[in-house]
């Protein structure tokens, strides 16, 4: 099985946090980051073109040259923090897609529909400003600017994309994403439990015999590089924005599309911190690094059930059995 689920933590952690304001900048960090594809990457930039007779999905451009946008790898970081940490997951998994029924690819004539007491579970409610989860305060809500700012990566100088064929992408289906209840007598499922968030595991193999569509994609091998602008940070919070980066512990990142057919994995190679209050600057040292990982998991916000489900199976360079 391509995927896996991070469990849902049993409560989220939303409280006040005074030092997360606009108006009350404490300084701030920057993380140039170097990523290097272990997998072809394809982000859609919506566009398409004619090679002959086929079509082609053209991926995202950043200066001319192969990029990941990066709102793209914003949400992969908040989702891997999310799930790594007391947080909610309202952006994640919306409380809409709880709501309302769908119909069944896999059963015929069935409708399935979620138990409406999800939507009551604690990591579904809805976040306020003044008092939030871990991810909200870095990331954002409705009515709150996040103090995560992700610039676009781009290639290196000379870097171009390769066209390949991706199997054709499908919706997912509801009833994988729990337990569920079948009633025969007004055919419809019921999803009484969800397993979790879910997530891509590390050496998914493509389908060649499947149909497939011709996309430009980042070919393996690939460096990019932007930087990651962190603002009025905590301890905590910098060891947590590390593990969502797949630092501390090590582990690979899913970008982009059919990351469950051999495409999108990504390792973060290298990261290098800056820390500026007013004039002042200074280089992060590793000691420095250490102790943010340690004040994170010494944080009530630490989820380690999470961490330890999502690093087990995304370790960068292996593959582990369900």
């Amino acid at each position: 099985m391509s995927y896996f689920f991070v469990p849902l933590a049993n409560d989220v952690r939303r409280q006040s946090r005074p030092h997360a304001r606009h108006d009350l900048l404490r300084g701030h960090a920057r993380f140039t980051v170097t990523l290097r594809t272990i997998e072809a990457v394809h982000i859609g930039s919506g566009g398409r073109f004619l090679r002959g007779a086929d079509i082609v999905r053209e991926g995202a451009r950043v200066v001319g040259r192969p990029g990941i946008p990066g709102s793209s790898l914003k949400g992969v970081l908040r989702s891997r923090l999310e799930a790594i940490s007391k947080s909610c997951c309202v952006f994640t998994l919306r409380r809409q897609r709880l709501e309302g029924a769908c119909v069944s690819r896999s059963f015929g004539g069935y409708e399935v529909e979620f138990d409406g007491r999800l939507r009551g579970e604690p990591v579904f409610g809805a976040c306020e400003p003044d008092h939030c989860c871990l991810a909200c305060s870095l990331f954002g809500l409705t009515t709150r600017q996040g103090r995560v700012r992700v610039q676009d990566h781009v290639a290196d100088q000379g870097s171009s994309f390769k066209i390949t064929s991706m199997p054709q992408l499908y919706a997912p289906r509801p009833h994988h994403l729990g337990d569920f209840d079948k009633d025969r007598a007004h055919c419809r499922l019921t999803v009484t439990r969800l397993f979790g968030r879910k997530f891509y595991r590390d050496g998914a193999q493509s389908d060649p015999e499947g149909p497939c569509h011709l996309v430009e994609a980042i070919p393996t091998k690939t460096v990019l590089r932007g930087d990651i602008m962190v603002l009025s940070p905590v301890d905590a919070e910098l060891g947590a924005l590390l593990a969502a980066l797949g630092q501390n512990p090590k582990s690979a990142l899913r970008l982009g599309s059919a990351k469950g057919h051999g495409f999108g994995q990504v390792d973060v190679e290298h990261v290098e911190v800056e820390l500026r209050s007013g004039p002042t600057r200074s280089a992060a040292t590793p000691e420095q690094m250490n102790d943010w990982r340690k004040a994170f998991v010494d944080s009530p916000d630490y989820w380690i059930d999470g961490e330890e489900a999502l690093t087990a199976a995304q370790t960068a360079g292996h593959v582990t059995p369900l």
